[in-house]
């Protein structure tokens, strides 16, 4: 999906963007499991968008409760992205 929006240089809005983190996040376990190239540059196109409270709380209510580590992690894994 990210790369018809940036074939047409589309601004997800945060709602779309945050959507598509969420997917992106689901589809691959929270990058624990295989992943492509594709994944991590859709992630990186669209994260400076995301809602990031949204995100904790749609994680929170369908799981263990997020933990100050996830949450570091999470903004590490930003920057590192941020910093392709």
């Amino acid at each position: 999906m990210t790369k018809y929006l940036q074939v047409d240089a589309i601004n997800p809005s945060t709602t779309l963007a945050t959507a598509l983190i969420y997917g992106i996040k689901i589809d691959t376990r929270n990058f624990e499991r295989r992943c492509m190239l594709d994944d991590v540059k859709a992630f990186h196109y669209v994260f400076g968008k995301v809602n990031h409270n949204i995100i904790c709380k749609v994680e929170i209510s369908g799981s263990a409760p997020m933990t100050i580590n996830n949450r570091m992690e999470l903004t590490a894994v930003g920057e590192a992205l941020r910093s392709l």
